[in-house]
């Protein structure tokens, strides 16, 4: 099985830009014959939180809307 890692320059606070990016090297990665893919360590919001009020209105419950989006794209691309 292949095994990608993601390298990618995550966007501060801009969930929606990174979780698209996110999704675009989904597909990609699956494409060359990747059947695990990697990714950075909170990609979705940026990990420069100086306390849980900065962080608060980027957080979201799980399941939830993001985490909703990257399970649809890992089960369409198996």
């Amino acid at each position: 099985m292949k095994v990608a890692a993601v390298q990618m320059d995550i966007k501060i606070l801009e969930k929606e830009k990174n979780l698209e990016k996110i999704l675009d090297c989904f597909e990609s990665t699956a494409q060359a014959g990747a059947g695990i893919v990697v990714f950075p360590e909170c990609a979705l919001t940026g990990y420069c939180f100086t306390g849980l009020e900065e962080a608060a209105p980027v957080a979201e419950p799980v399941p939830g809307p993001a985490s909703e989006a990257l399970a649809a794209a890992a089960k369409k691309l198996d």
